[in-house]
């Protein structure tokens, strides 16, 4: 006698539970955009208004939620109804698709990524012939002497001081044998920072996994177009 009663409230928790899986899986969608739109992000305009259509196509998502079921089949045993068949899957359905969505996204946000991550992107952006090689800012490598030995050939002249944003200055001044002086972040360079003095080269250093492509070919563009002699670039490890 109770039988429909229990399979309508049974076939309400079901739907209650889907339903509450497939905002979760919405709401872990949004928290991943949320963090990819976060301000020590830096993104193009055009990645920020697609992350952000995106952020309000999942908010509009879980406002149209319904966690609908459908029954199967059923069969008739004593006059009573029963629920043959259900499948499992409709447990896990919003969280999966919260999963593809959220993966689909990060995929699309490291592809198109601007990120310097190894020597191939950095010879990329400044050109083969202006690639000095990669070297290490914290271990006693050999690869500071190989990247001083690239400057001494990349220069056709006599080095009196060198400019290079990055830690290696002490470094660099010791083995070259000249001033080297560390510059200020390109948003912080002032005219006379970028004041040409005779027989003083720069460095473009990037530093590995930090350094943004178009800030580098930014940077190149200001101290070659104010007069200064670039010696070439070199990809930096912390």
């Amino acid at each position: 006698l109770n039988c429909s009663a229990a399979l309508d409230a049974y076939a309400q928790e079901l739907q209650s539970i889907r339903l509450s899986a497939t905002k979760a899986g919405f709401a872990n969608s949004i928290k991943l955009l949320d963090a990819l739109l976060a301000p020590d992000q830096q993104l193009s305009a055009d990645d920020t208004s697609r992350l952000k259509l995106q952020r309000a196509a999942f908010d509009e998502a879980i406002a149209l939620a319904t966690g609908e079921i459908t029954q199967i089949s059923e069969s008739k045993y004593f006059g009573g109804e029963t629920v043959k068949t259900v499948d499992r899957r409709s447990y896990i359905f919003g969280l999966l698709v919260g999963l593809v969505f959220g993966l689909l996204i990060l995929i699309q946000l490291v592809v198109t990524n601007s990120k310097i991550r190894s020597p191939k992107a950095l010879i990329e952006a400044v050109g083969y012939e202006n690639y000095l090689g990669e070297a290490s800012s914290n271990d006693e490598s050999n690869s500071l002497q190989l990247l001083a030995a690239a400057l001494r050939g990349a220069s056709t002249s006599a080095i009196s001081s060198i400019k290079v944003d990055t830690r290696l200055a002490t470094s660099l001044a010791q083995t070259l044998g000249c001033e080297v002086s560390i510059t200020k972040p390109l948003d912080q360079l002032s005219a006379d920072d970028l004041a040409p003095s005779n027989n003083g080269v720069f460095l473009i250093a990037v530093i590995k996994d930090s350094a943004d492509l178009r800030v580098v070919k930014q940077t190149w563009s200001v101290v070659e177009k104010s007069g200064n002699r670039i010696l070439g670039s070199a990809l930096i490890t912390r």
